[in-house]
């Protein structure tokens, strides 16, 4: 299978590394030289994670120095423990779990156009009652503001 190949412009989108930010840690062999040259050249998943380490790292106020003596000392598996763990919880297949049920009570609105930027919002839960308030509203007003 294929591995996924990036830009230079997807690779900054994909780690927010500025472009002259991922050169130059190329120039200072952080990352690697990538296959290719000029807007034919293409970065592979170790340049992703890689650049998403250093990024990270360097977020965190480490010197280039620290920076390339903590990734010489990891393997590319490695590298995915040295950031930060996600902020939400995703199953064993890597899917989001469903975030849990409202907790506060919710409201179905049912929304009456009486004419353009004016609606008649009513609440459905309330009973019939008020649907037909709604409705004696809308025949009312409706056809002369729209009219």
């Amino acid at each position: 299978m294929a591995e996924n190949t990036y830009s230079m412009q997807e690779l900054q989108a994909n780690t927010g590394v500025r472009v002259r930010t991922l050169r130059h840690w190329i120039r200072k062999k952080l990352l690697a030289k990538p296959s290719g040259k000029g807007r034919g050249a293409r970065y592979n998943e170790r340049h992703l994670q890689r650049a998403k380490v250093i990024g990270f790292m360097r977020s965190q106020r480490k010197s280039l120095r620290e920076i390339r003596s903590a990734l010489d000392r990891v393997s590319d598996e490695e590298l995915p423990a040295l950031l930060p763990k996600p902020r939400i919880a995703l199953t064993p297949e890597g899917i989001p779990v469903a975030p849990r049920p409202p907790v506060y009570p919710a409201v179905s609105w049912e929304h009456v156009v009486l004419a353009e930027g004016l609606v008649l919002m009513v609440d459905a839960s309330k009973g019939q009652l008020l649907r037909r308030v709604a409705d004696e509203i809308y025949r009312h007003y409706g056809p002369q503001l729209t009219g």
